[in-house]
């Protein structure tokens, strides 16, 4: 190759490794400046908090204490026998009996055939009755025309009164016979769930010996002992909240005894428990008002923000937006506190966890809810 076609060549290919070279540099530089702008796009300001928030409530939610208490049946009933016999009938465990429908039943045969010589004996007292009242009326027609005695007259009338009296005992035993056959059923007195059976057919019960217990599991409420210092804070219809282990809801107090005890200082009260929730039987606590004294609003003392001298909750918005309020606070109850002035109000959703990383003008993404709860 001569020296001038080398050189040539040496031109050319320096030549292309600068254009090739210029055309990495600017795809390069390129999609490093759209790179650049699009994270610029995405990273303004901080990214969204993630945050739990709750709602402040009314002061007569919040204070209050939390008293034990326990889910029982209006109407619980150990059902006696009211006549003694053999039990040739008894209704099985879990049965749902109507007032009225039978539980067990006592063999009534004798007391069947008991029934059937009282009306026996009634027919034939009846039979007789009229006989005698014929012959009162025959004698009293002779009498008139003085054929017949006075003294045949009374004593007339007295065996036919004798007889009437004679009835009325006949009729006297049948009844107390067909009571003996009403009781001889075992009836439910009132609609419920047989829960337990103290006899098994072919068993002779007494008079007051314990068939089933009956369980209305419909009308239920909630009994509680209240201390009697308390006895101020609580009245009938007041709707108060209750818990379980699995539950939560709110109820009207149904009754307040009048009584307390003289050695635990304390008083009954019901419940109502209309929810189907509370199971007959089952631990509950019911919230009642500590002190007569009952704050606007309470809020989770978690939810305040303390930053220098300052104090403030941050309130919602909306979905995404909070504001800083300043709040005062006053008396504590239990893990909530009361807030003072009309900053905040009942209703208000604030956040609860999260707060203190949380930015002016920093959105926020919500992660969860909570109640507050006096605990």
């Amino acid at each position: 190759m001569s020296e001038h076609k080398k050189t040539i060549f040496t031109v050319s290919a320096i030549g292309g490794f600068v254009l090739l070279s210029g055309a990495l540099i600017w795809v390069f530089t390129g999609d490093g400046v759209a790179q650049s702008d699009q994270q610029g796009d995405t990273q303004q300001g901080p990214p969204p908090a993630l945050v739990t928030t709750t709602t402040a409530v009314s002061g007569e939610q919040a204070a209050s204490q939390w008293l034990p208490g326990t889910v029982i049946s209006s109407h619980d009933a150990r059902i006696a026998a009211e006549q003694s016999g053999r039990v040739i009938w008894v209704a099985e465990i879990g049965s749902m009996i109507e007032a009225g429908e039978p539980i067990a039943q006592l063999d009534d045969r004798e007391l069947q055939l008991q029934r059937e010589n009282h009306q026996s004996q009634i027919n034939s007292l009846k039979s007789q009755l009229t006989y005698q009242d014929s012959q009162v009326q025959r004698q009293e027609s002779l009498s008139s025309n003085n054929r017949v005695a006075a003294s045949q007259l009374e004593e007339t009338r007295s065996q036919a009164e004798v007889v009437r009296q004679q009835l009325a005992q006949a009729i006297i035993q049948l009844q107390q016979t067909e009571l003996q056959l009403d009781r001889a059923k075992v009836s439910a007195p009132f609609s419920g769930q047989l829960v337990s059976r103290m006899v098994q057919m072919g068993e002779h019960v007494t008079i007051g010996a314990e068939i089933a217990r009956l369980v209305d599991i419909v009308n239920r409420e909630v009994r509680v002992q209240v201390p009697l210092n308390m006895a101020g804070n609580v009245d009938p219809g007041m709707q108060i909240a209750m818990r379980g282990d699995d539950s939560e809801g709110y109820e009207d107090i149904k009754v307040i005894t009048q009584v307390a005890d003289e050695s635990s200082r304390m008083f009954e009260m019901r419940v109502h428990a209309h929810d189907p929730i509370w199971r007959i039987g089952s631990p509950v606590q019911v919230a009642l008002p500590e002190h007569s004294y009952v704050p606007e609003v309470t809020i989770p003392r978690d939810a305040l923000v303390l930053r220098g001298d300052r104090q403030f909750v941050y309130r919602l918005i909306d979905e995404h937006n909070v504001e800083q309020v300043d709040v005062q606070t006053g008396m504590g109850l239990g893990n909530l506190v009361e807030v003072l002035g009309g900053g905040l109000q009942a209703g208000d959703e604030i956040v609860l966890r999260g707060a203190e990383r949380l930015q002016p003008g920093q959105s926020i993404q919500i992660i969860g809810q909570a109640t507050a709860d006096i605990r």
